[in-house]
């Protein structure tokens, strides 16, 4: 999607929310955008990961980007069957029909990645739905581990619906190597098993945002009066190099939200 997105000037439906002045690599074309492949980058904050192949990305609600990512040390098992999908994170119906587990059943199923960031703090939303008719006497019972650290004991996937882990503070990798595992119980007579995995990363940016009052008041000019300048995009003040073409802003300090000063 990057990648076409930087080499085309037709304007796509997904990309609304982005502004016309992040476009210069595809108009100075001074710099070549190519695809980097899901997996030789698994820790891509943008794209949700699929824990079984699949034959293209799949796109959902929140403009959502979901792309496959598999292991040689992974069994891909899959149905035709309908997973619900109901929850307040809406995973897509066809992340959900396949998953992955762990082709040596006694082996815990592991996902690693490496932070460029070792201050970088992480969110894990992981699904998960048994797509498998268990026979009478089979138990599918995990541990979740994240970083080395307990992170959600005693899972057993619903059958056919979506559960979702999720982690409610950030978490760091250590030396920036970081490591989600699935380790199965004692009890349990089968392995692990994963749908799909979201990995998120806060960004922070160097200075806050302009006024929300300041903010509010000139886009309420901007539609009262039909103004359609290309600059009157993004956020009025920041950053300071694409101030909106009339406007003036006060920066008193990094801490302290600019003021729209003049129109």
């Amino acid at each position: 999607m990057v990648e076409r997105i930087a080499k085309d000037q037709v304007h796509h439906e997904r990309t609304k929310h982005i502004d016309v002045r992040y476009h210069f690599l595809r108009d100075e074309k001074r710099i070549e955008v190519k695809k980097v492949g899901t997996a030789d980058n698994p820790a891509d904050m943008f794209t949700k990961l699929l824990l079984t192949p699949l034959p293209k990305p799949i796109f959902n609600v929140y403009d959502r980007v979901w792309d496959s990512y598999f292991r040689n040390e992974w069994t891909q098992i899959s149905t035709t069957l309908q997973v619900n999908n109901s929850n307040n994170y809406s995973p897509p119906k066809a992340a959900l029909t396949t998953a992955a587990t762990s082709t040596n059943a006694y082996a815990p199923l592991t996902i690693k990645w490496n932070s460029s960031n070792v201050f970088s703090q992480y969110y894990l939303y992981t699904h998960f739905a048994e797509i498998q008719e268990l026979q009478t006497n089979d138990t599918r019972e995990f541990n979740l581990n994240w970083n080395g650290n307990h992170y959600y004991d005693l899972l057993v996937p619903p059958k056919f619906k979506v559960f979702t882990v999720f982690s409610e503070s950030g978490g760091s990798c250590k030396g920036g190597e970081c490591s989600f595992q699935l380790t199965r119980t004692n009890r349990s007579t089968l392995p692990p098993l994963v749908n799909a995995l979201e990995v998120f990363t806060v960004i922070h940016f160097p200075q806050p945002e302009t006024n929300e009052t300041d903010v509010f008041a000139v886009q309420n000019i901007k539609t009262t009066y039909g103004i359609s300048r290309i600059s009157w995009q993004g956020d009025p003040c920041v950053p300071q190099q694409f101030i909106w073409d009339g406007l003036s802003c006060s920066n008193t300090d990094m801490a302290t939200p600019p003021r729209i000063t003049h129109l």
